[in-house]
Parts: structure tokens; C-alpha cells; sequence
């Protein structure tokens, strides 16, 4: 991609942002009712096929807003010393797309 960017060829990026929880052995999907442009992906997990959105982005602000509101709804419980601990690991995709002159594309 560095090769496109030195030689002018890049035209275009796309960037998508997804925000998934695991917990125990299951995936679960933190932007479920986000509106917009988007992607269904899915992953393997726990032997079963899991289904997540992976949204258009448009600036660096539109994915942070993702990001906070994919964390607002992770899962969380009290433990012995902490009120409100996440009870799960959080991954965050950043996919970035981009497409060149001559219409090759790279991600």
C-alpha cells in the first residue's frame, strides 16, 4: 500500500469500525442497532458461526463515537472490589479499504 500512496495511485479509503464482546464462549455484537452504512461479517466462535456489523465511518469522530457507545453496552457486574467490572473482553475492528486508479483494491 506504501507503493500506491508513493506513486499517486491511491484515489480512496474506506474505513469500517465493528465493536464485539466475548464472553465465556460467546461473540455478541455491541452496535446491533446502529443505522447506516454497513457490512454483515461474521466470525467462528465457540463452534458456532457468529454474525457482527462492521460500520461505515467517515472521520476519526465517527468512530469514536462507535467505539464509546459499542463500550456503553458491554457487559458488567459487581465484584469484591470493584462496583461495575467488565465481565468480558472487548475487540474493536478498524478495517481500512483502499482502492486504487486502476481499481485494484487492498485492505
Amino acid at each position: 500500500a506504501a507503493e500506491g500512496v508513493a506513486r499517486g495511485n491511491l484515489t480512496s479509503f474506506q474505513v469500517h469500525v465493528s465493536c464485539l464482546e466475548i464472553c465465556g464462549n460467546t461473540v455478541t455484537d455491541r452496535l446491533p442497532n446502529t443505522e447506516g452504512p454497513h457490512e454483515s461479517r461474521s466470525c467462528l466462535a465457540g463452534g458456532s458461526r457468529q454474525h457482527y456489523k462492521a460500520v461505515h465511518v467517515n472521520s476519526a469522530l465517527e468512530a469514536v463515537q462507535l467505539v464509546h457507545t459499542g463500550m456503553q453496552h458491554r457487559s458488567v457486574g459487581s465484584t469484591l472490589y470493584n462496583a461495575a467490572s467488565s465481565r468480558s473482553h472487548a475487540i474493536l475492528i478498524f478495517a481500512v479499504q483502499a482502492s486504487t486508479r486502476s481499481g485494484a483494491v487492498r485492505v
